[in-house]
């Protein structure tokens, strides 16, 4: 959150100095409450859902059977702090996901599709600026690791599909926020199970 931060500021100051219209920039004149435009953000956020869950499993399945190889101790070091801290309330946990999952959702659609997607248009064509940009949100992920960012790289190419066919802002805002509320929720909730089988005394058989 902070990188991503950072790096819209960074845009920010450069489009000022050089001055554009930010607006234009950031695709902002893109965003709209139009109920089309929240349909195909609910449509894409939802449908997101099966799409990353199989990639998902499609990457473990090649990394236990090919490679021989399970989550690295960085990994599952993220994958702690991440969710060790989560409330034990189930509904702060959910609100706190919600807060994530929003921001998240507006300021990287914001740089990557709003900023990125629209300015690479301008000189590419569209099936290079889509996947070019997927491939920037795919490096920005890094940090949780390779395969991990194999997710992004599918969220980035389908959101920016979206943003083509709508030219809407909000609603890759939307789909955003849907699939990444709902896969986090996911994982919380099995990263909080797990923790429950390992911190309860077993029963006697």
């Amino acid at each position: 959150m902070i990188g991503t931060s950072v790096l819209l500021g960074l845009l920010v100051v450069s489009n000022v100095f050089f001055g554009h219209d930010l607006v234009t920039v950031f695709g902002i004149d893109h965003m709209a409450l139009r109920w089309d435009d929240i349909l195909w953000g609910l449509v894409s956020g939802f449908g997101l859902i099966p799409l990353l869950l199989s990639v998902e499993a499609s990457v473990s399945a090649f990394r236990h059977s090919v490679l021989r190889r399970s989550e690295s101790r960085r990994e599952e070091q993220l994958k702690r702090i991440i969710f060790g801290s989560m409330p034990r309330s189930q509904s702060l946990m959910l609100a706190l996901l919600a807060a994530t999952s929003l921001k998240a959702a507006f300021f990287e659609e914001l740089i990557f599709r709003g900023y990125l997607l629209t300015n690479l248009m301008l000189l590419f064509s569209p099936p290079i600026s889509i996947v070019a940009q997927a491939l920037v949100f795919f490096l920005g992920h890094l940090y949780q690791g390779v395969y991990n960012a194999v997710m992004p790289f599918t969220l980035g190419t389908i959101l920016g599909l979206v943003f083509y066919l709508t030219g809407s802002l909000t609603a890759v805002m939307i789909g955003h926020f849907v699939a990444d509320m709902i896969l986090l929720a996911i994982q919380a909730i099995a990263m909080g199970k797990g923790r429950l089988q390992i911190g309860s005394p077993r029963r006697a058989v």
